[in-house]
């Protein structure tokens, strides 16, 4: 369950159509001083999707009723991050792709889901396919599904960047150890 503070929204967007809750999530950004693409800006929200509005948890009914989750039509809320991420090419050449790797964590640094959802691992890479000139921005948006709303943190990382000659930039090995597995 979300803080009771969090916001609530309509979501009509291409997520699942429903009621949400929402809760900013703090973005831990790690940058090699070798990367040629930066990330400038990263934010990441965690969000707590309903398939109906009589399934926010909150105030009582005013009738003194009670919400049943296993009566009939009702589903299980799903939780899943999303990010928002600004990049710049500091290279000297242009960029064709980027590997950004996301990964929840807990209050204690650790991975919150070790299985994650759909058995991929704690870590999910995103692949940003816009070429991206020399000294040039991108705004790429991302999703993550996760199986707990226990998110203190979520780290971000550039982790591989193709450039247009066909040469490829990878995150050195103890960077990504530090990062992803401390």
């Amino acid at each position: 369950m979300l803080l009771a503070h969090a916001a609530i929204v309509l979501s009509l967007g291409v997520s699942p159509p429903g009621w949400a809750l929402q809760k900013a999530v703090k973005s831990a950004v790690t940058q090699s001083p070798t990367s040629p693409v930066e990330i400038q800006r990263s934010q990441v929200t965690l969000t707590e999707v309903f398939a109906s509005p009589t399934q926010i948890p909150g105030e009582p009914l005013q009738d003194g009723g009670v919400r049943y989750l296993n009566r009939k039509g009702q589903q299980w809320s799903q939780l899943k991050l999303e990010g928002s991420l600004i990049l710049r090419n500091r290279s000297p050449q242009r960029v064709e792709a980027v590997a950004v790797t996301t990964m929840p964590l807990d209050a204690f640094h650790k991975p919150l889901d070790p299985q994650g959802v759909g058995g991929q691992g704690p870590y999910q890479l995103h692949r940003i396919t816009e070429p991206l000139a020399r000294g040039g921005t991108l705004q790429f948006e991302w999703e993550q599904p996760v199986g707990s709303d226990e998110v203190y943190e979520v780290a971000v990382v550039v982790t591989a960047v193709r450039f247009m000659d066909g040469s490829i930039w990878t995150a050195p090995r103890e960077q990504l150890t530090e990062t992803f597995f401390p």
